[in-house]
């Protein structure tokens, strides 16, 4: 009975996760969103959504009453579940396009005390990796981000 269980949540949730993601790329108006570059002892944790073959940071889209801080720490517990987050400094914004849409993209550095979290049904991996040794998959727009905190630049003005 619990393999069944099992199948049915894991069919569910590679058939259902790619509907919803096309959901909110193609339906659901674009908006503005927050990203962290989470780290911990010279690592940082990347993830991996469903479906998507390269690593990103953790975050997503803010809501209308929050701002884009609040909107990332709901987005680091729900995504992760991540110990005692704590946002350090804004990296920078980054100007990006969504559907012929001008959207804004807040990049925060985050710390935390602990390696702990624990990957929610929206991602696929998340993992730890020393900033010396990153995964070759990573999308362009994380390796810039993660170029641009090895040179020590805050508050920058971009293009995503």
């Amino acid at each position: 009975m619990e393999f069944w269980h099992t199948v049915s949540r894991k069919a569910a949730y590679y058939v259902g996760y790619p509907i919803l993601r096309f959901y909110y790329r193609h339906v659901v108006p674009p908006r503005d969103s927050s990203r962290a570059i989470v780290l911990h002892k010279n690592q940082v944790l990347l993830v991996r959504n469903i479906g998507v073959p390269y690593w990103s940071f953790p975050g997503g889209a803010f809501g209308d009453t929050e701002t884009p801080e609040s909107g990332l720490m709901r987005e680091i517990e729900e995504e992760l579940h991540l110990a005692e987050p704590r946002i350090e400094y804004r990296q920078g914004i980054y100007e990006g396009m969504h559907r012929g849409e001008k959207v804004l993209v807040h990049i925060y550095i985050v710390t935390t005390n602990s390696y702990y979290h624990k990957k929610q049904w929206e991602i696929d991996e998340a993992a730890w990796f020393p900033l010396v040794s990153l995964p070759p998959n990573l999308s362009v727009a994380t390796k810039a981000r993660l170029q641009e905190y090895a040179m020590g630049k805050q508050q920058v003005r971009g293009t995503w």
